[in-house]
Formats: C-alpha cells, sequence, structure tokens
C-alpha cells in the first residue's frame, strides 16, 4: 500500500486491523523478459550444435543449471 494511501487509511479513523491484506508480489517482469531472450539465444545455439555436428561448449550444464535457479526462485517469489 504506498504511504499516502496508508496515511489517509489511518487519518480517517481506521484501526491496522481493518486495513486490506497486500497482495504478494508478482515475477519481476523485466527479469523474466530478459530470461526469455537468454532462453531463445540458447535454443538458437543448441540448434546449431545439432545442424553442424558440435559438441555443446564446456561449462553450458552449469549455464543452465543457473538458469533454472532464477527462473525457481523468481516463481517462488524468493528475492
Amino acid at each position: 500500500m504506498p504511504l499516502i494511501s496508508f496515511a489517509r487509511w489511518r487519518l480517517l479513523g481506521s484501526s491496522i486491523s481493518d486495513m486490506p491484506a497486500l497482495a504478494a508480489p508478482g515475477p519481476d517482469l523485466l527479469l523474466m523478459a530478459e530470461l526469455k531472450r537468454l532462453g531463445n539465444n540458447l535454443n538458437q545455439l543448441v540448434r546449431l550444435f545439432h545442424r553442424e555436428k558440435h559438441e555443446p561448449p564446456i561449462g553450458l550444464d552449469g549455464v543452465l543449471d543457473e538458469i533454472r535457479r532464477l527462473i525457481n526462485r523468481e516463481l517462488a517469489g524468493d528475492r
């Protein structure tokens, strides 16, 4: 609740126990958009690896694990 709304709520005589519950924050939309772009880039790389019959680069598994961790953290609301 914005500060001005809280102040209005209290100044008009409402008690804190009557205050509406705060909504849980949603996922960070900018982070989710960036992760989506990153996923698209990874898909393009994987297609190239398959088409050219190259082995994936060393360390790719770690990058994918970190992306999964960020997505799961964001969806769980743990910031």
